[in-house]
């Protein structure tokens, strides 16, 4: 692999070798970066995450996912929990197409494993620049790392003087329209809905800079999965909740949304109250990119907590900021068909939300394209479930958690306590980690919505244990099969 460069203070200095005429970004946020410092003709190919400017569409792809970016949000969560467990790789890099475009730079991330190619899948000699932003300073300061890798250093200070510049007008323009209130608005940034997760990062900082106070965030750390759902989101009184869910525009976070219903209906109860106010955002091309748009990020969330703000940078009313209802009008389901209005919703109690999501899940499942519902694909959790648990560690048994369904997911009560109960029973005991038993997965039954998978596990000398897997479709994973529970089959 290439030699990487260092992505410190150092890298800003004025570069000692010609700038590189050929550069190969699997970095979204870089390659915004290249084009404002007027280094967007060097690009010569691209990652499949570099979508912006338009300009940079017209390079050549050389990455992809290896998994399904069009499932659902739960079927995508489980499919990067088990490639985590069992530590493979989220994505593929076409080697050929990289050496074909003979780069003399290759950047890239080391931040995150599921937002971008990592460098361990790369395979060239040429020399790389890995960035790893974790704060908002972090974020800026990369900007300049680009500019000074592609020799073009002066731009990147004046570029991330100008950003300086907007953040500072942004703190002002807050502190003006916050003068006298006595406490600033207590605010949920959601990263991701099924399961539903807050921030991290860089994004707890913006929610801040905008004159908020973060809730469900990790400033150092990783982002926060809520395991009790809508009730535990709604455990701390809330202000705003704003959805920047990662790699999704407001017309997914629309689908997205319909396919959770539960978490749809409190949010519409919430909205419709007037207590909370529910925000839509893009959260590909904004909060979770680490680029120069993090300005932006900004003033669509100042605009979202501050009524005198509203409309003030010209994002309310757009893609990049619309309250639910705009969104689930602006982007309706393709059939016509439409979970129940916000009046219907206006009482956001569990109970409530229940009955409306009741209602709601026929329509739903029958219009939003999911995942397989027959025996292979229950057969398939099943076979998913028990490598997760091989893996073993806290990774394996969160993965494994996550193939559960909502039921037993509340009943467990998070991964920690299932892997209590999976160490405190000797026969679930053998089938974690690396050294567990040998597990055939024998077949399937579907009866009345549910399904039983037969397992027969082998453990230590020829002991022999029958397994049964029960498995019941899902709502929070559009309609697919989940892990409602697993018991020794004595008969």
């Amino acid at each position: 692999q290439g030699s990487a460069m260092t992505a410190s203070a150092a890298a800003v200095d004025a570069p000692t070798k010609p700038p590189p005429e050929r550069v190969v970004s699997l970095y979204n946020a870089a390659t915004e970066s290249l084009f404002l410092v007027g280094a967007g003709k060097t690009l010569v190919a691209r990652s499949h995450g570099c979508d912006h400017p338009a300009a940079a569409r017209l390079r050549p792809v050389v990455s992809k996912a290896k998994l399904d970016l069009n499932a659902g949000a739960a079927e995508i969560d489980a499919e990067v929990r088990v490639l985590a467990a069992r530590q493979e790789q989220l994505y593929k890099v076409d080697s050929a197409v990289v050496e074909a475009a003979n780069p003399a730079l290759v950047i890239m991330q080391n931040q995150c494993s599921v937002c971008a190619v990592t460098p361990g899948i790369v395979d060239t000699d040429a020399p790389m620049l890995v960035l790893r932003p974790k704060t908002l300073e972090g974020v800026l300061d990369d900007v300049e790392r680009v500019a000074a890798a592609v020799g073009a250093p002066a731009r990147g200070a004046k570029l991330r003087k100008r950003l300086d510049r907007r953040l500072a007008e942004v703190r002002a323009d807050v502190a003006e329209v916050a003068r006298g209130v006595a406490m600033k608005p207590r605010v949920a940034l959601l990263e991701w809905c099924a399961p539903i997760m807050g921030c991290a990062d860089w994004l707890p900082e913006i929610v801040e800079l905008a004159g908020g106070v973060p809730v469900h965030a990790a400033v150092d750390g990783k982002t926060p999965t809520l395991w009790g759902g809508v009730e535990e989101l709604l455990s701390t009184p809330l202000d705003a909740i704003v959805l920047a869910l990662c790699g999704f525009d407001a017309s997914r976070v629309a689908r997205e949304l319909r396919r959770c219903p539960e978490l749809l209906a409190a949010l519409r109860g919430l909205e419709a109250s007037g207590d909370t106010g529910v925000w839509v955002t893009d959260g590909s091309s904004l909060f979770n990119r680490s680029g120069p748009r993090v300005v932006e990020s900004a003033e669509v969330l100042a605009e979202a907590l501050h009524n005198g703000l509203l409309g003030h940078y010209g994002h309310a009313g757009t893609p990049y900021l619309l309250s639910l209802e705009e969104t689930l009008a602006l982007y309706p389901p393709e059939d016509g068909t439409d979970v129940p209005s916000a009046a219907a919703a206006a009482d956001p109690t569990p109970a409530r939300a229940a009955a409306v999501a009741g209602s709601a899940v026929g329509v739903e499942r029958e219009k939003a394209p999911s995942p397989p519902k027959g025996k292979e694909a229950a057969l398939e959790v099943v076979r998913a479930q028990l490598a997760c648990l091989r893996v073993g560690g806290d990774a394996g048994v969160e993965a494994a958690f996550a193939l559960c369904s909502a039921g037993n997911q509340e009943r467990l009560g998070g991964p920690a306590q299932f892997g209590a109960v999976l160490r405190g029973h000797s026969t679930f005991a053998a089938l974690l980690g690396p050294e567990a038993g040998e597990a055939e997965v024998l077949g399937a039954t579907i009866t009345a919505g549910c399904s039983e998978v037969s397992v027969l596990l082998e453990v230590g000398d020829g002991d022999r244990h029958s397994l049964l897997w029960t498995l019941e479709r899902d709502a929070a994973a559009g309609g697919g099969w989940r892990t409602a529970g697993v018991a020794e089959d004595c008969s």
